[in-house]
């Protein structure tokens, strides 16, 4: 008898400690529009708050990662249970499925590139803060529109 009681107990504990769970997390949906071709594949990169100073160029510090494969000039990448909180988003075109952006010698991206609230792109990327977006409870979707240099 005490085993069940001790059983039933860590069962509810068990599932609170690992993601949230479905009544408080939330959904991202990335639409990336403007894709040149349907080439390769398209890396989007999720980055919280906690690591803004690696946004966007250290991707391997991203929260999350997926690949998606364009579609007539657009994709879309789906971020199930997150956690609800500040979150920038960074998207590359990588049309020759080499696994990074490609550069020129002054390390201007050869392939699209875009991120979150579309902020303009001037003498380098943009910041985490012009990039940033509340995530809340329930689905959240964004548009991105990939720039080409």
């Amino acid at each position: 008898m005490t085993v069940v009681v001790l059983f039933a107990f860590l069962i509810p504990l068990s599932s609170s400690l690992g993601a949230p769970d479905s009544v408080s997390a939330a959904q991202l949906i990335v639409q990336i529009e403007n894709l040149r071709n349907d080439s390769g594949n398209v890396e989007v990169f999720l980055f919280r708050e906690n690591n803004a100073k690696s946004f966007p160029k250290k991707t391997d510090n991203a929260s999350r990662h997926l690949t998606v494969q364009p579609t007539h000039g657009k994709a879309e990448a789906v971020f199930d249970r997150l956690e609800p909180g500040v979150y920038a988003v960074s998207v590359n075109h990588d049309e020759n499925s080499n696994g990074k952006l490609d550069t020129n010698w002054l390390g201007m991206p050869k392939e699209g590139v875009g991120s979150s609230n579309n902020p303009k792109i001037h003498f380098g990327p943009p910041s985490f803060e012009q990039a940033q977006m509340k995530v809340k409870r329930g689905t959240t979707t964004t548009t991105i529109k990939m720039v080409y240099l």
